[in-house]
């Protein structure tokens, strides 16, 4: 949301029409302009009306916080799934993520990498519940209830609010992951519309809002499986100092036709590391970015020459990860 003329906000908001033929998801953008007595403000304090689980995670002070403080508004284990569920460690939040699907865990990987995310926070309740209900209220439209007794409303959840670096222009992006066949479910585009409508409505934090719906289609299949393999859950984090001095010993044993696994190999021999300690540090600086290879394109094998996977500066991000 931003601030414009005479007092007035202005907002972008995005419409999402799913075509069955072709299932693509197509988005208009439109402005649209609020004056300031039309926006409400968000409450806090006790939330009335809530279900009891909805009740125990306010009284909890779930939802709150940043980085290794933020505790998720559902957990792993407190909701079924007919998906996988993930609890899967964040180097950049020091905490763990609970994610409910296999593409919420994808989305994960990609976003845990992307240089421009500094905060990750999954499960992100939309509070108070009074604000989901007056908005459908408002649209005309039924506001979901509780699946135990089918008469009470509970708080609807953002899949990831994703806080980016200052030089990112919109400091949170919203992605909401829906497996494409979920986008013909009335009840999905509803939720979905609930979710678009209140960031338009209140912003996160009274900050302007990027939002995305995420499919499958859009998952970069080859990038989420090298990430994953390079990824620090795999191979733990090494110090600065023992990076450096590694790093020097790998550039001064380059060689274009040397594969990484020789490569580290002479390095460890030449600095009586344990086996593999260097081959970690590759690792390390592609993930980093630091050398860096077309992992979008290309599988990532250790056994190939180093010609086939450093390339240039060029950093391969997904477009929905940080911008529409």
């Amino acid at each position: 949301m931003r601030a414009g003329r005479g007092g007035y906000a202005y907002v972008f908001c995005s419409v999402y029409r799913f075509q069955r033929s072709t299932h693509q998801l197509s988005c208009t953008l439109f402005f649209l302009s609020l004056h300031p007595t039309d926006r409400r403000e968000i409450m806090t304090g006790e939330q009335a009306n809530l279900i009891p689980a909805d009740a125990r995670r306010h009284k909890e002070g779930r939802g709150k916080g940043t980085l290794a403080d933020y505790v998720p508004w559902i957990l792993m284990h407190e909701i079924s799934s007919k998906g996988r569920k993930h609890l899967l460690p964040g180097y950049k939040t020091g905490r763990e993520h609970h994610l409910l699907s296999d593409g919420e865990a994808a989305c994960l990987s990609v976003l845990e990498w992307h240089p421009a995310v500094i905060d990750i926070r999954e499960q992100y309740p939309l509070l108070p519940l009074e604000s989901t209900v007056e908005l459908a209220d408002r649209l005309g439209i039924h506001h979901p209830l509780d699946p135990k007794n089918g008469a009470q409303p509970f708080v609807l959840t953002i899949d990831f609010v994703v806080t980016l670096s200052d030089d990112v222009a919109v400091p949170f992006k919203v992605i909401s992951f829906k497996k494409s066949a979920q986008l013909e479910n009335r009840a999905t585009l509803i939720r979905q519309e609930l979710e678009r409508r209140y960031l338009t409505d209140y912003g996160l934090e009274d900050r302007e809002v990027d939002w995305s719906i995420v499919t499958e289609h859009e998952l970069p299949q080859i990038l989420i499986k090298n990430i994953t393999h390079l990824s620090p859950r795999t191979f733990g984090l090494i110090s600065q100092a023992q990076m450096t001095r590694i790093r020097a010993a790998l550039e001064q044993h380059w060689h274009p036709a040397l594969a990484l696994t020789n490569l580290g190999k002479r390095v460890d021999c030449d600095l009586a590391l344990e086996p593999g300690s260097a081959l970690s540090v590759v690792r390390q600086l592609i993930y980093h970015g630091l050398w860096v290879c077309d992992l979008r394109n290309t599988i990532f094998r250790v056994n190939h020459p180093l010609t086939d996977l450093i390339v240039d500066q060029r950093k391969q991000m997904p477009t929905w990860s940080v911008r529409s």
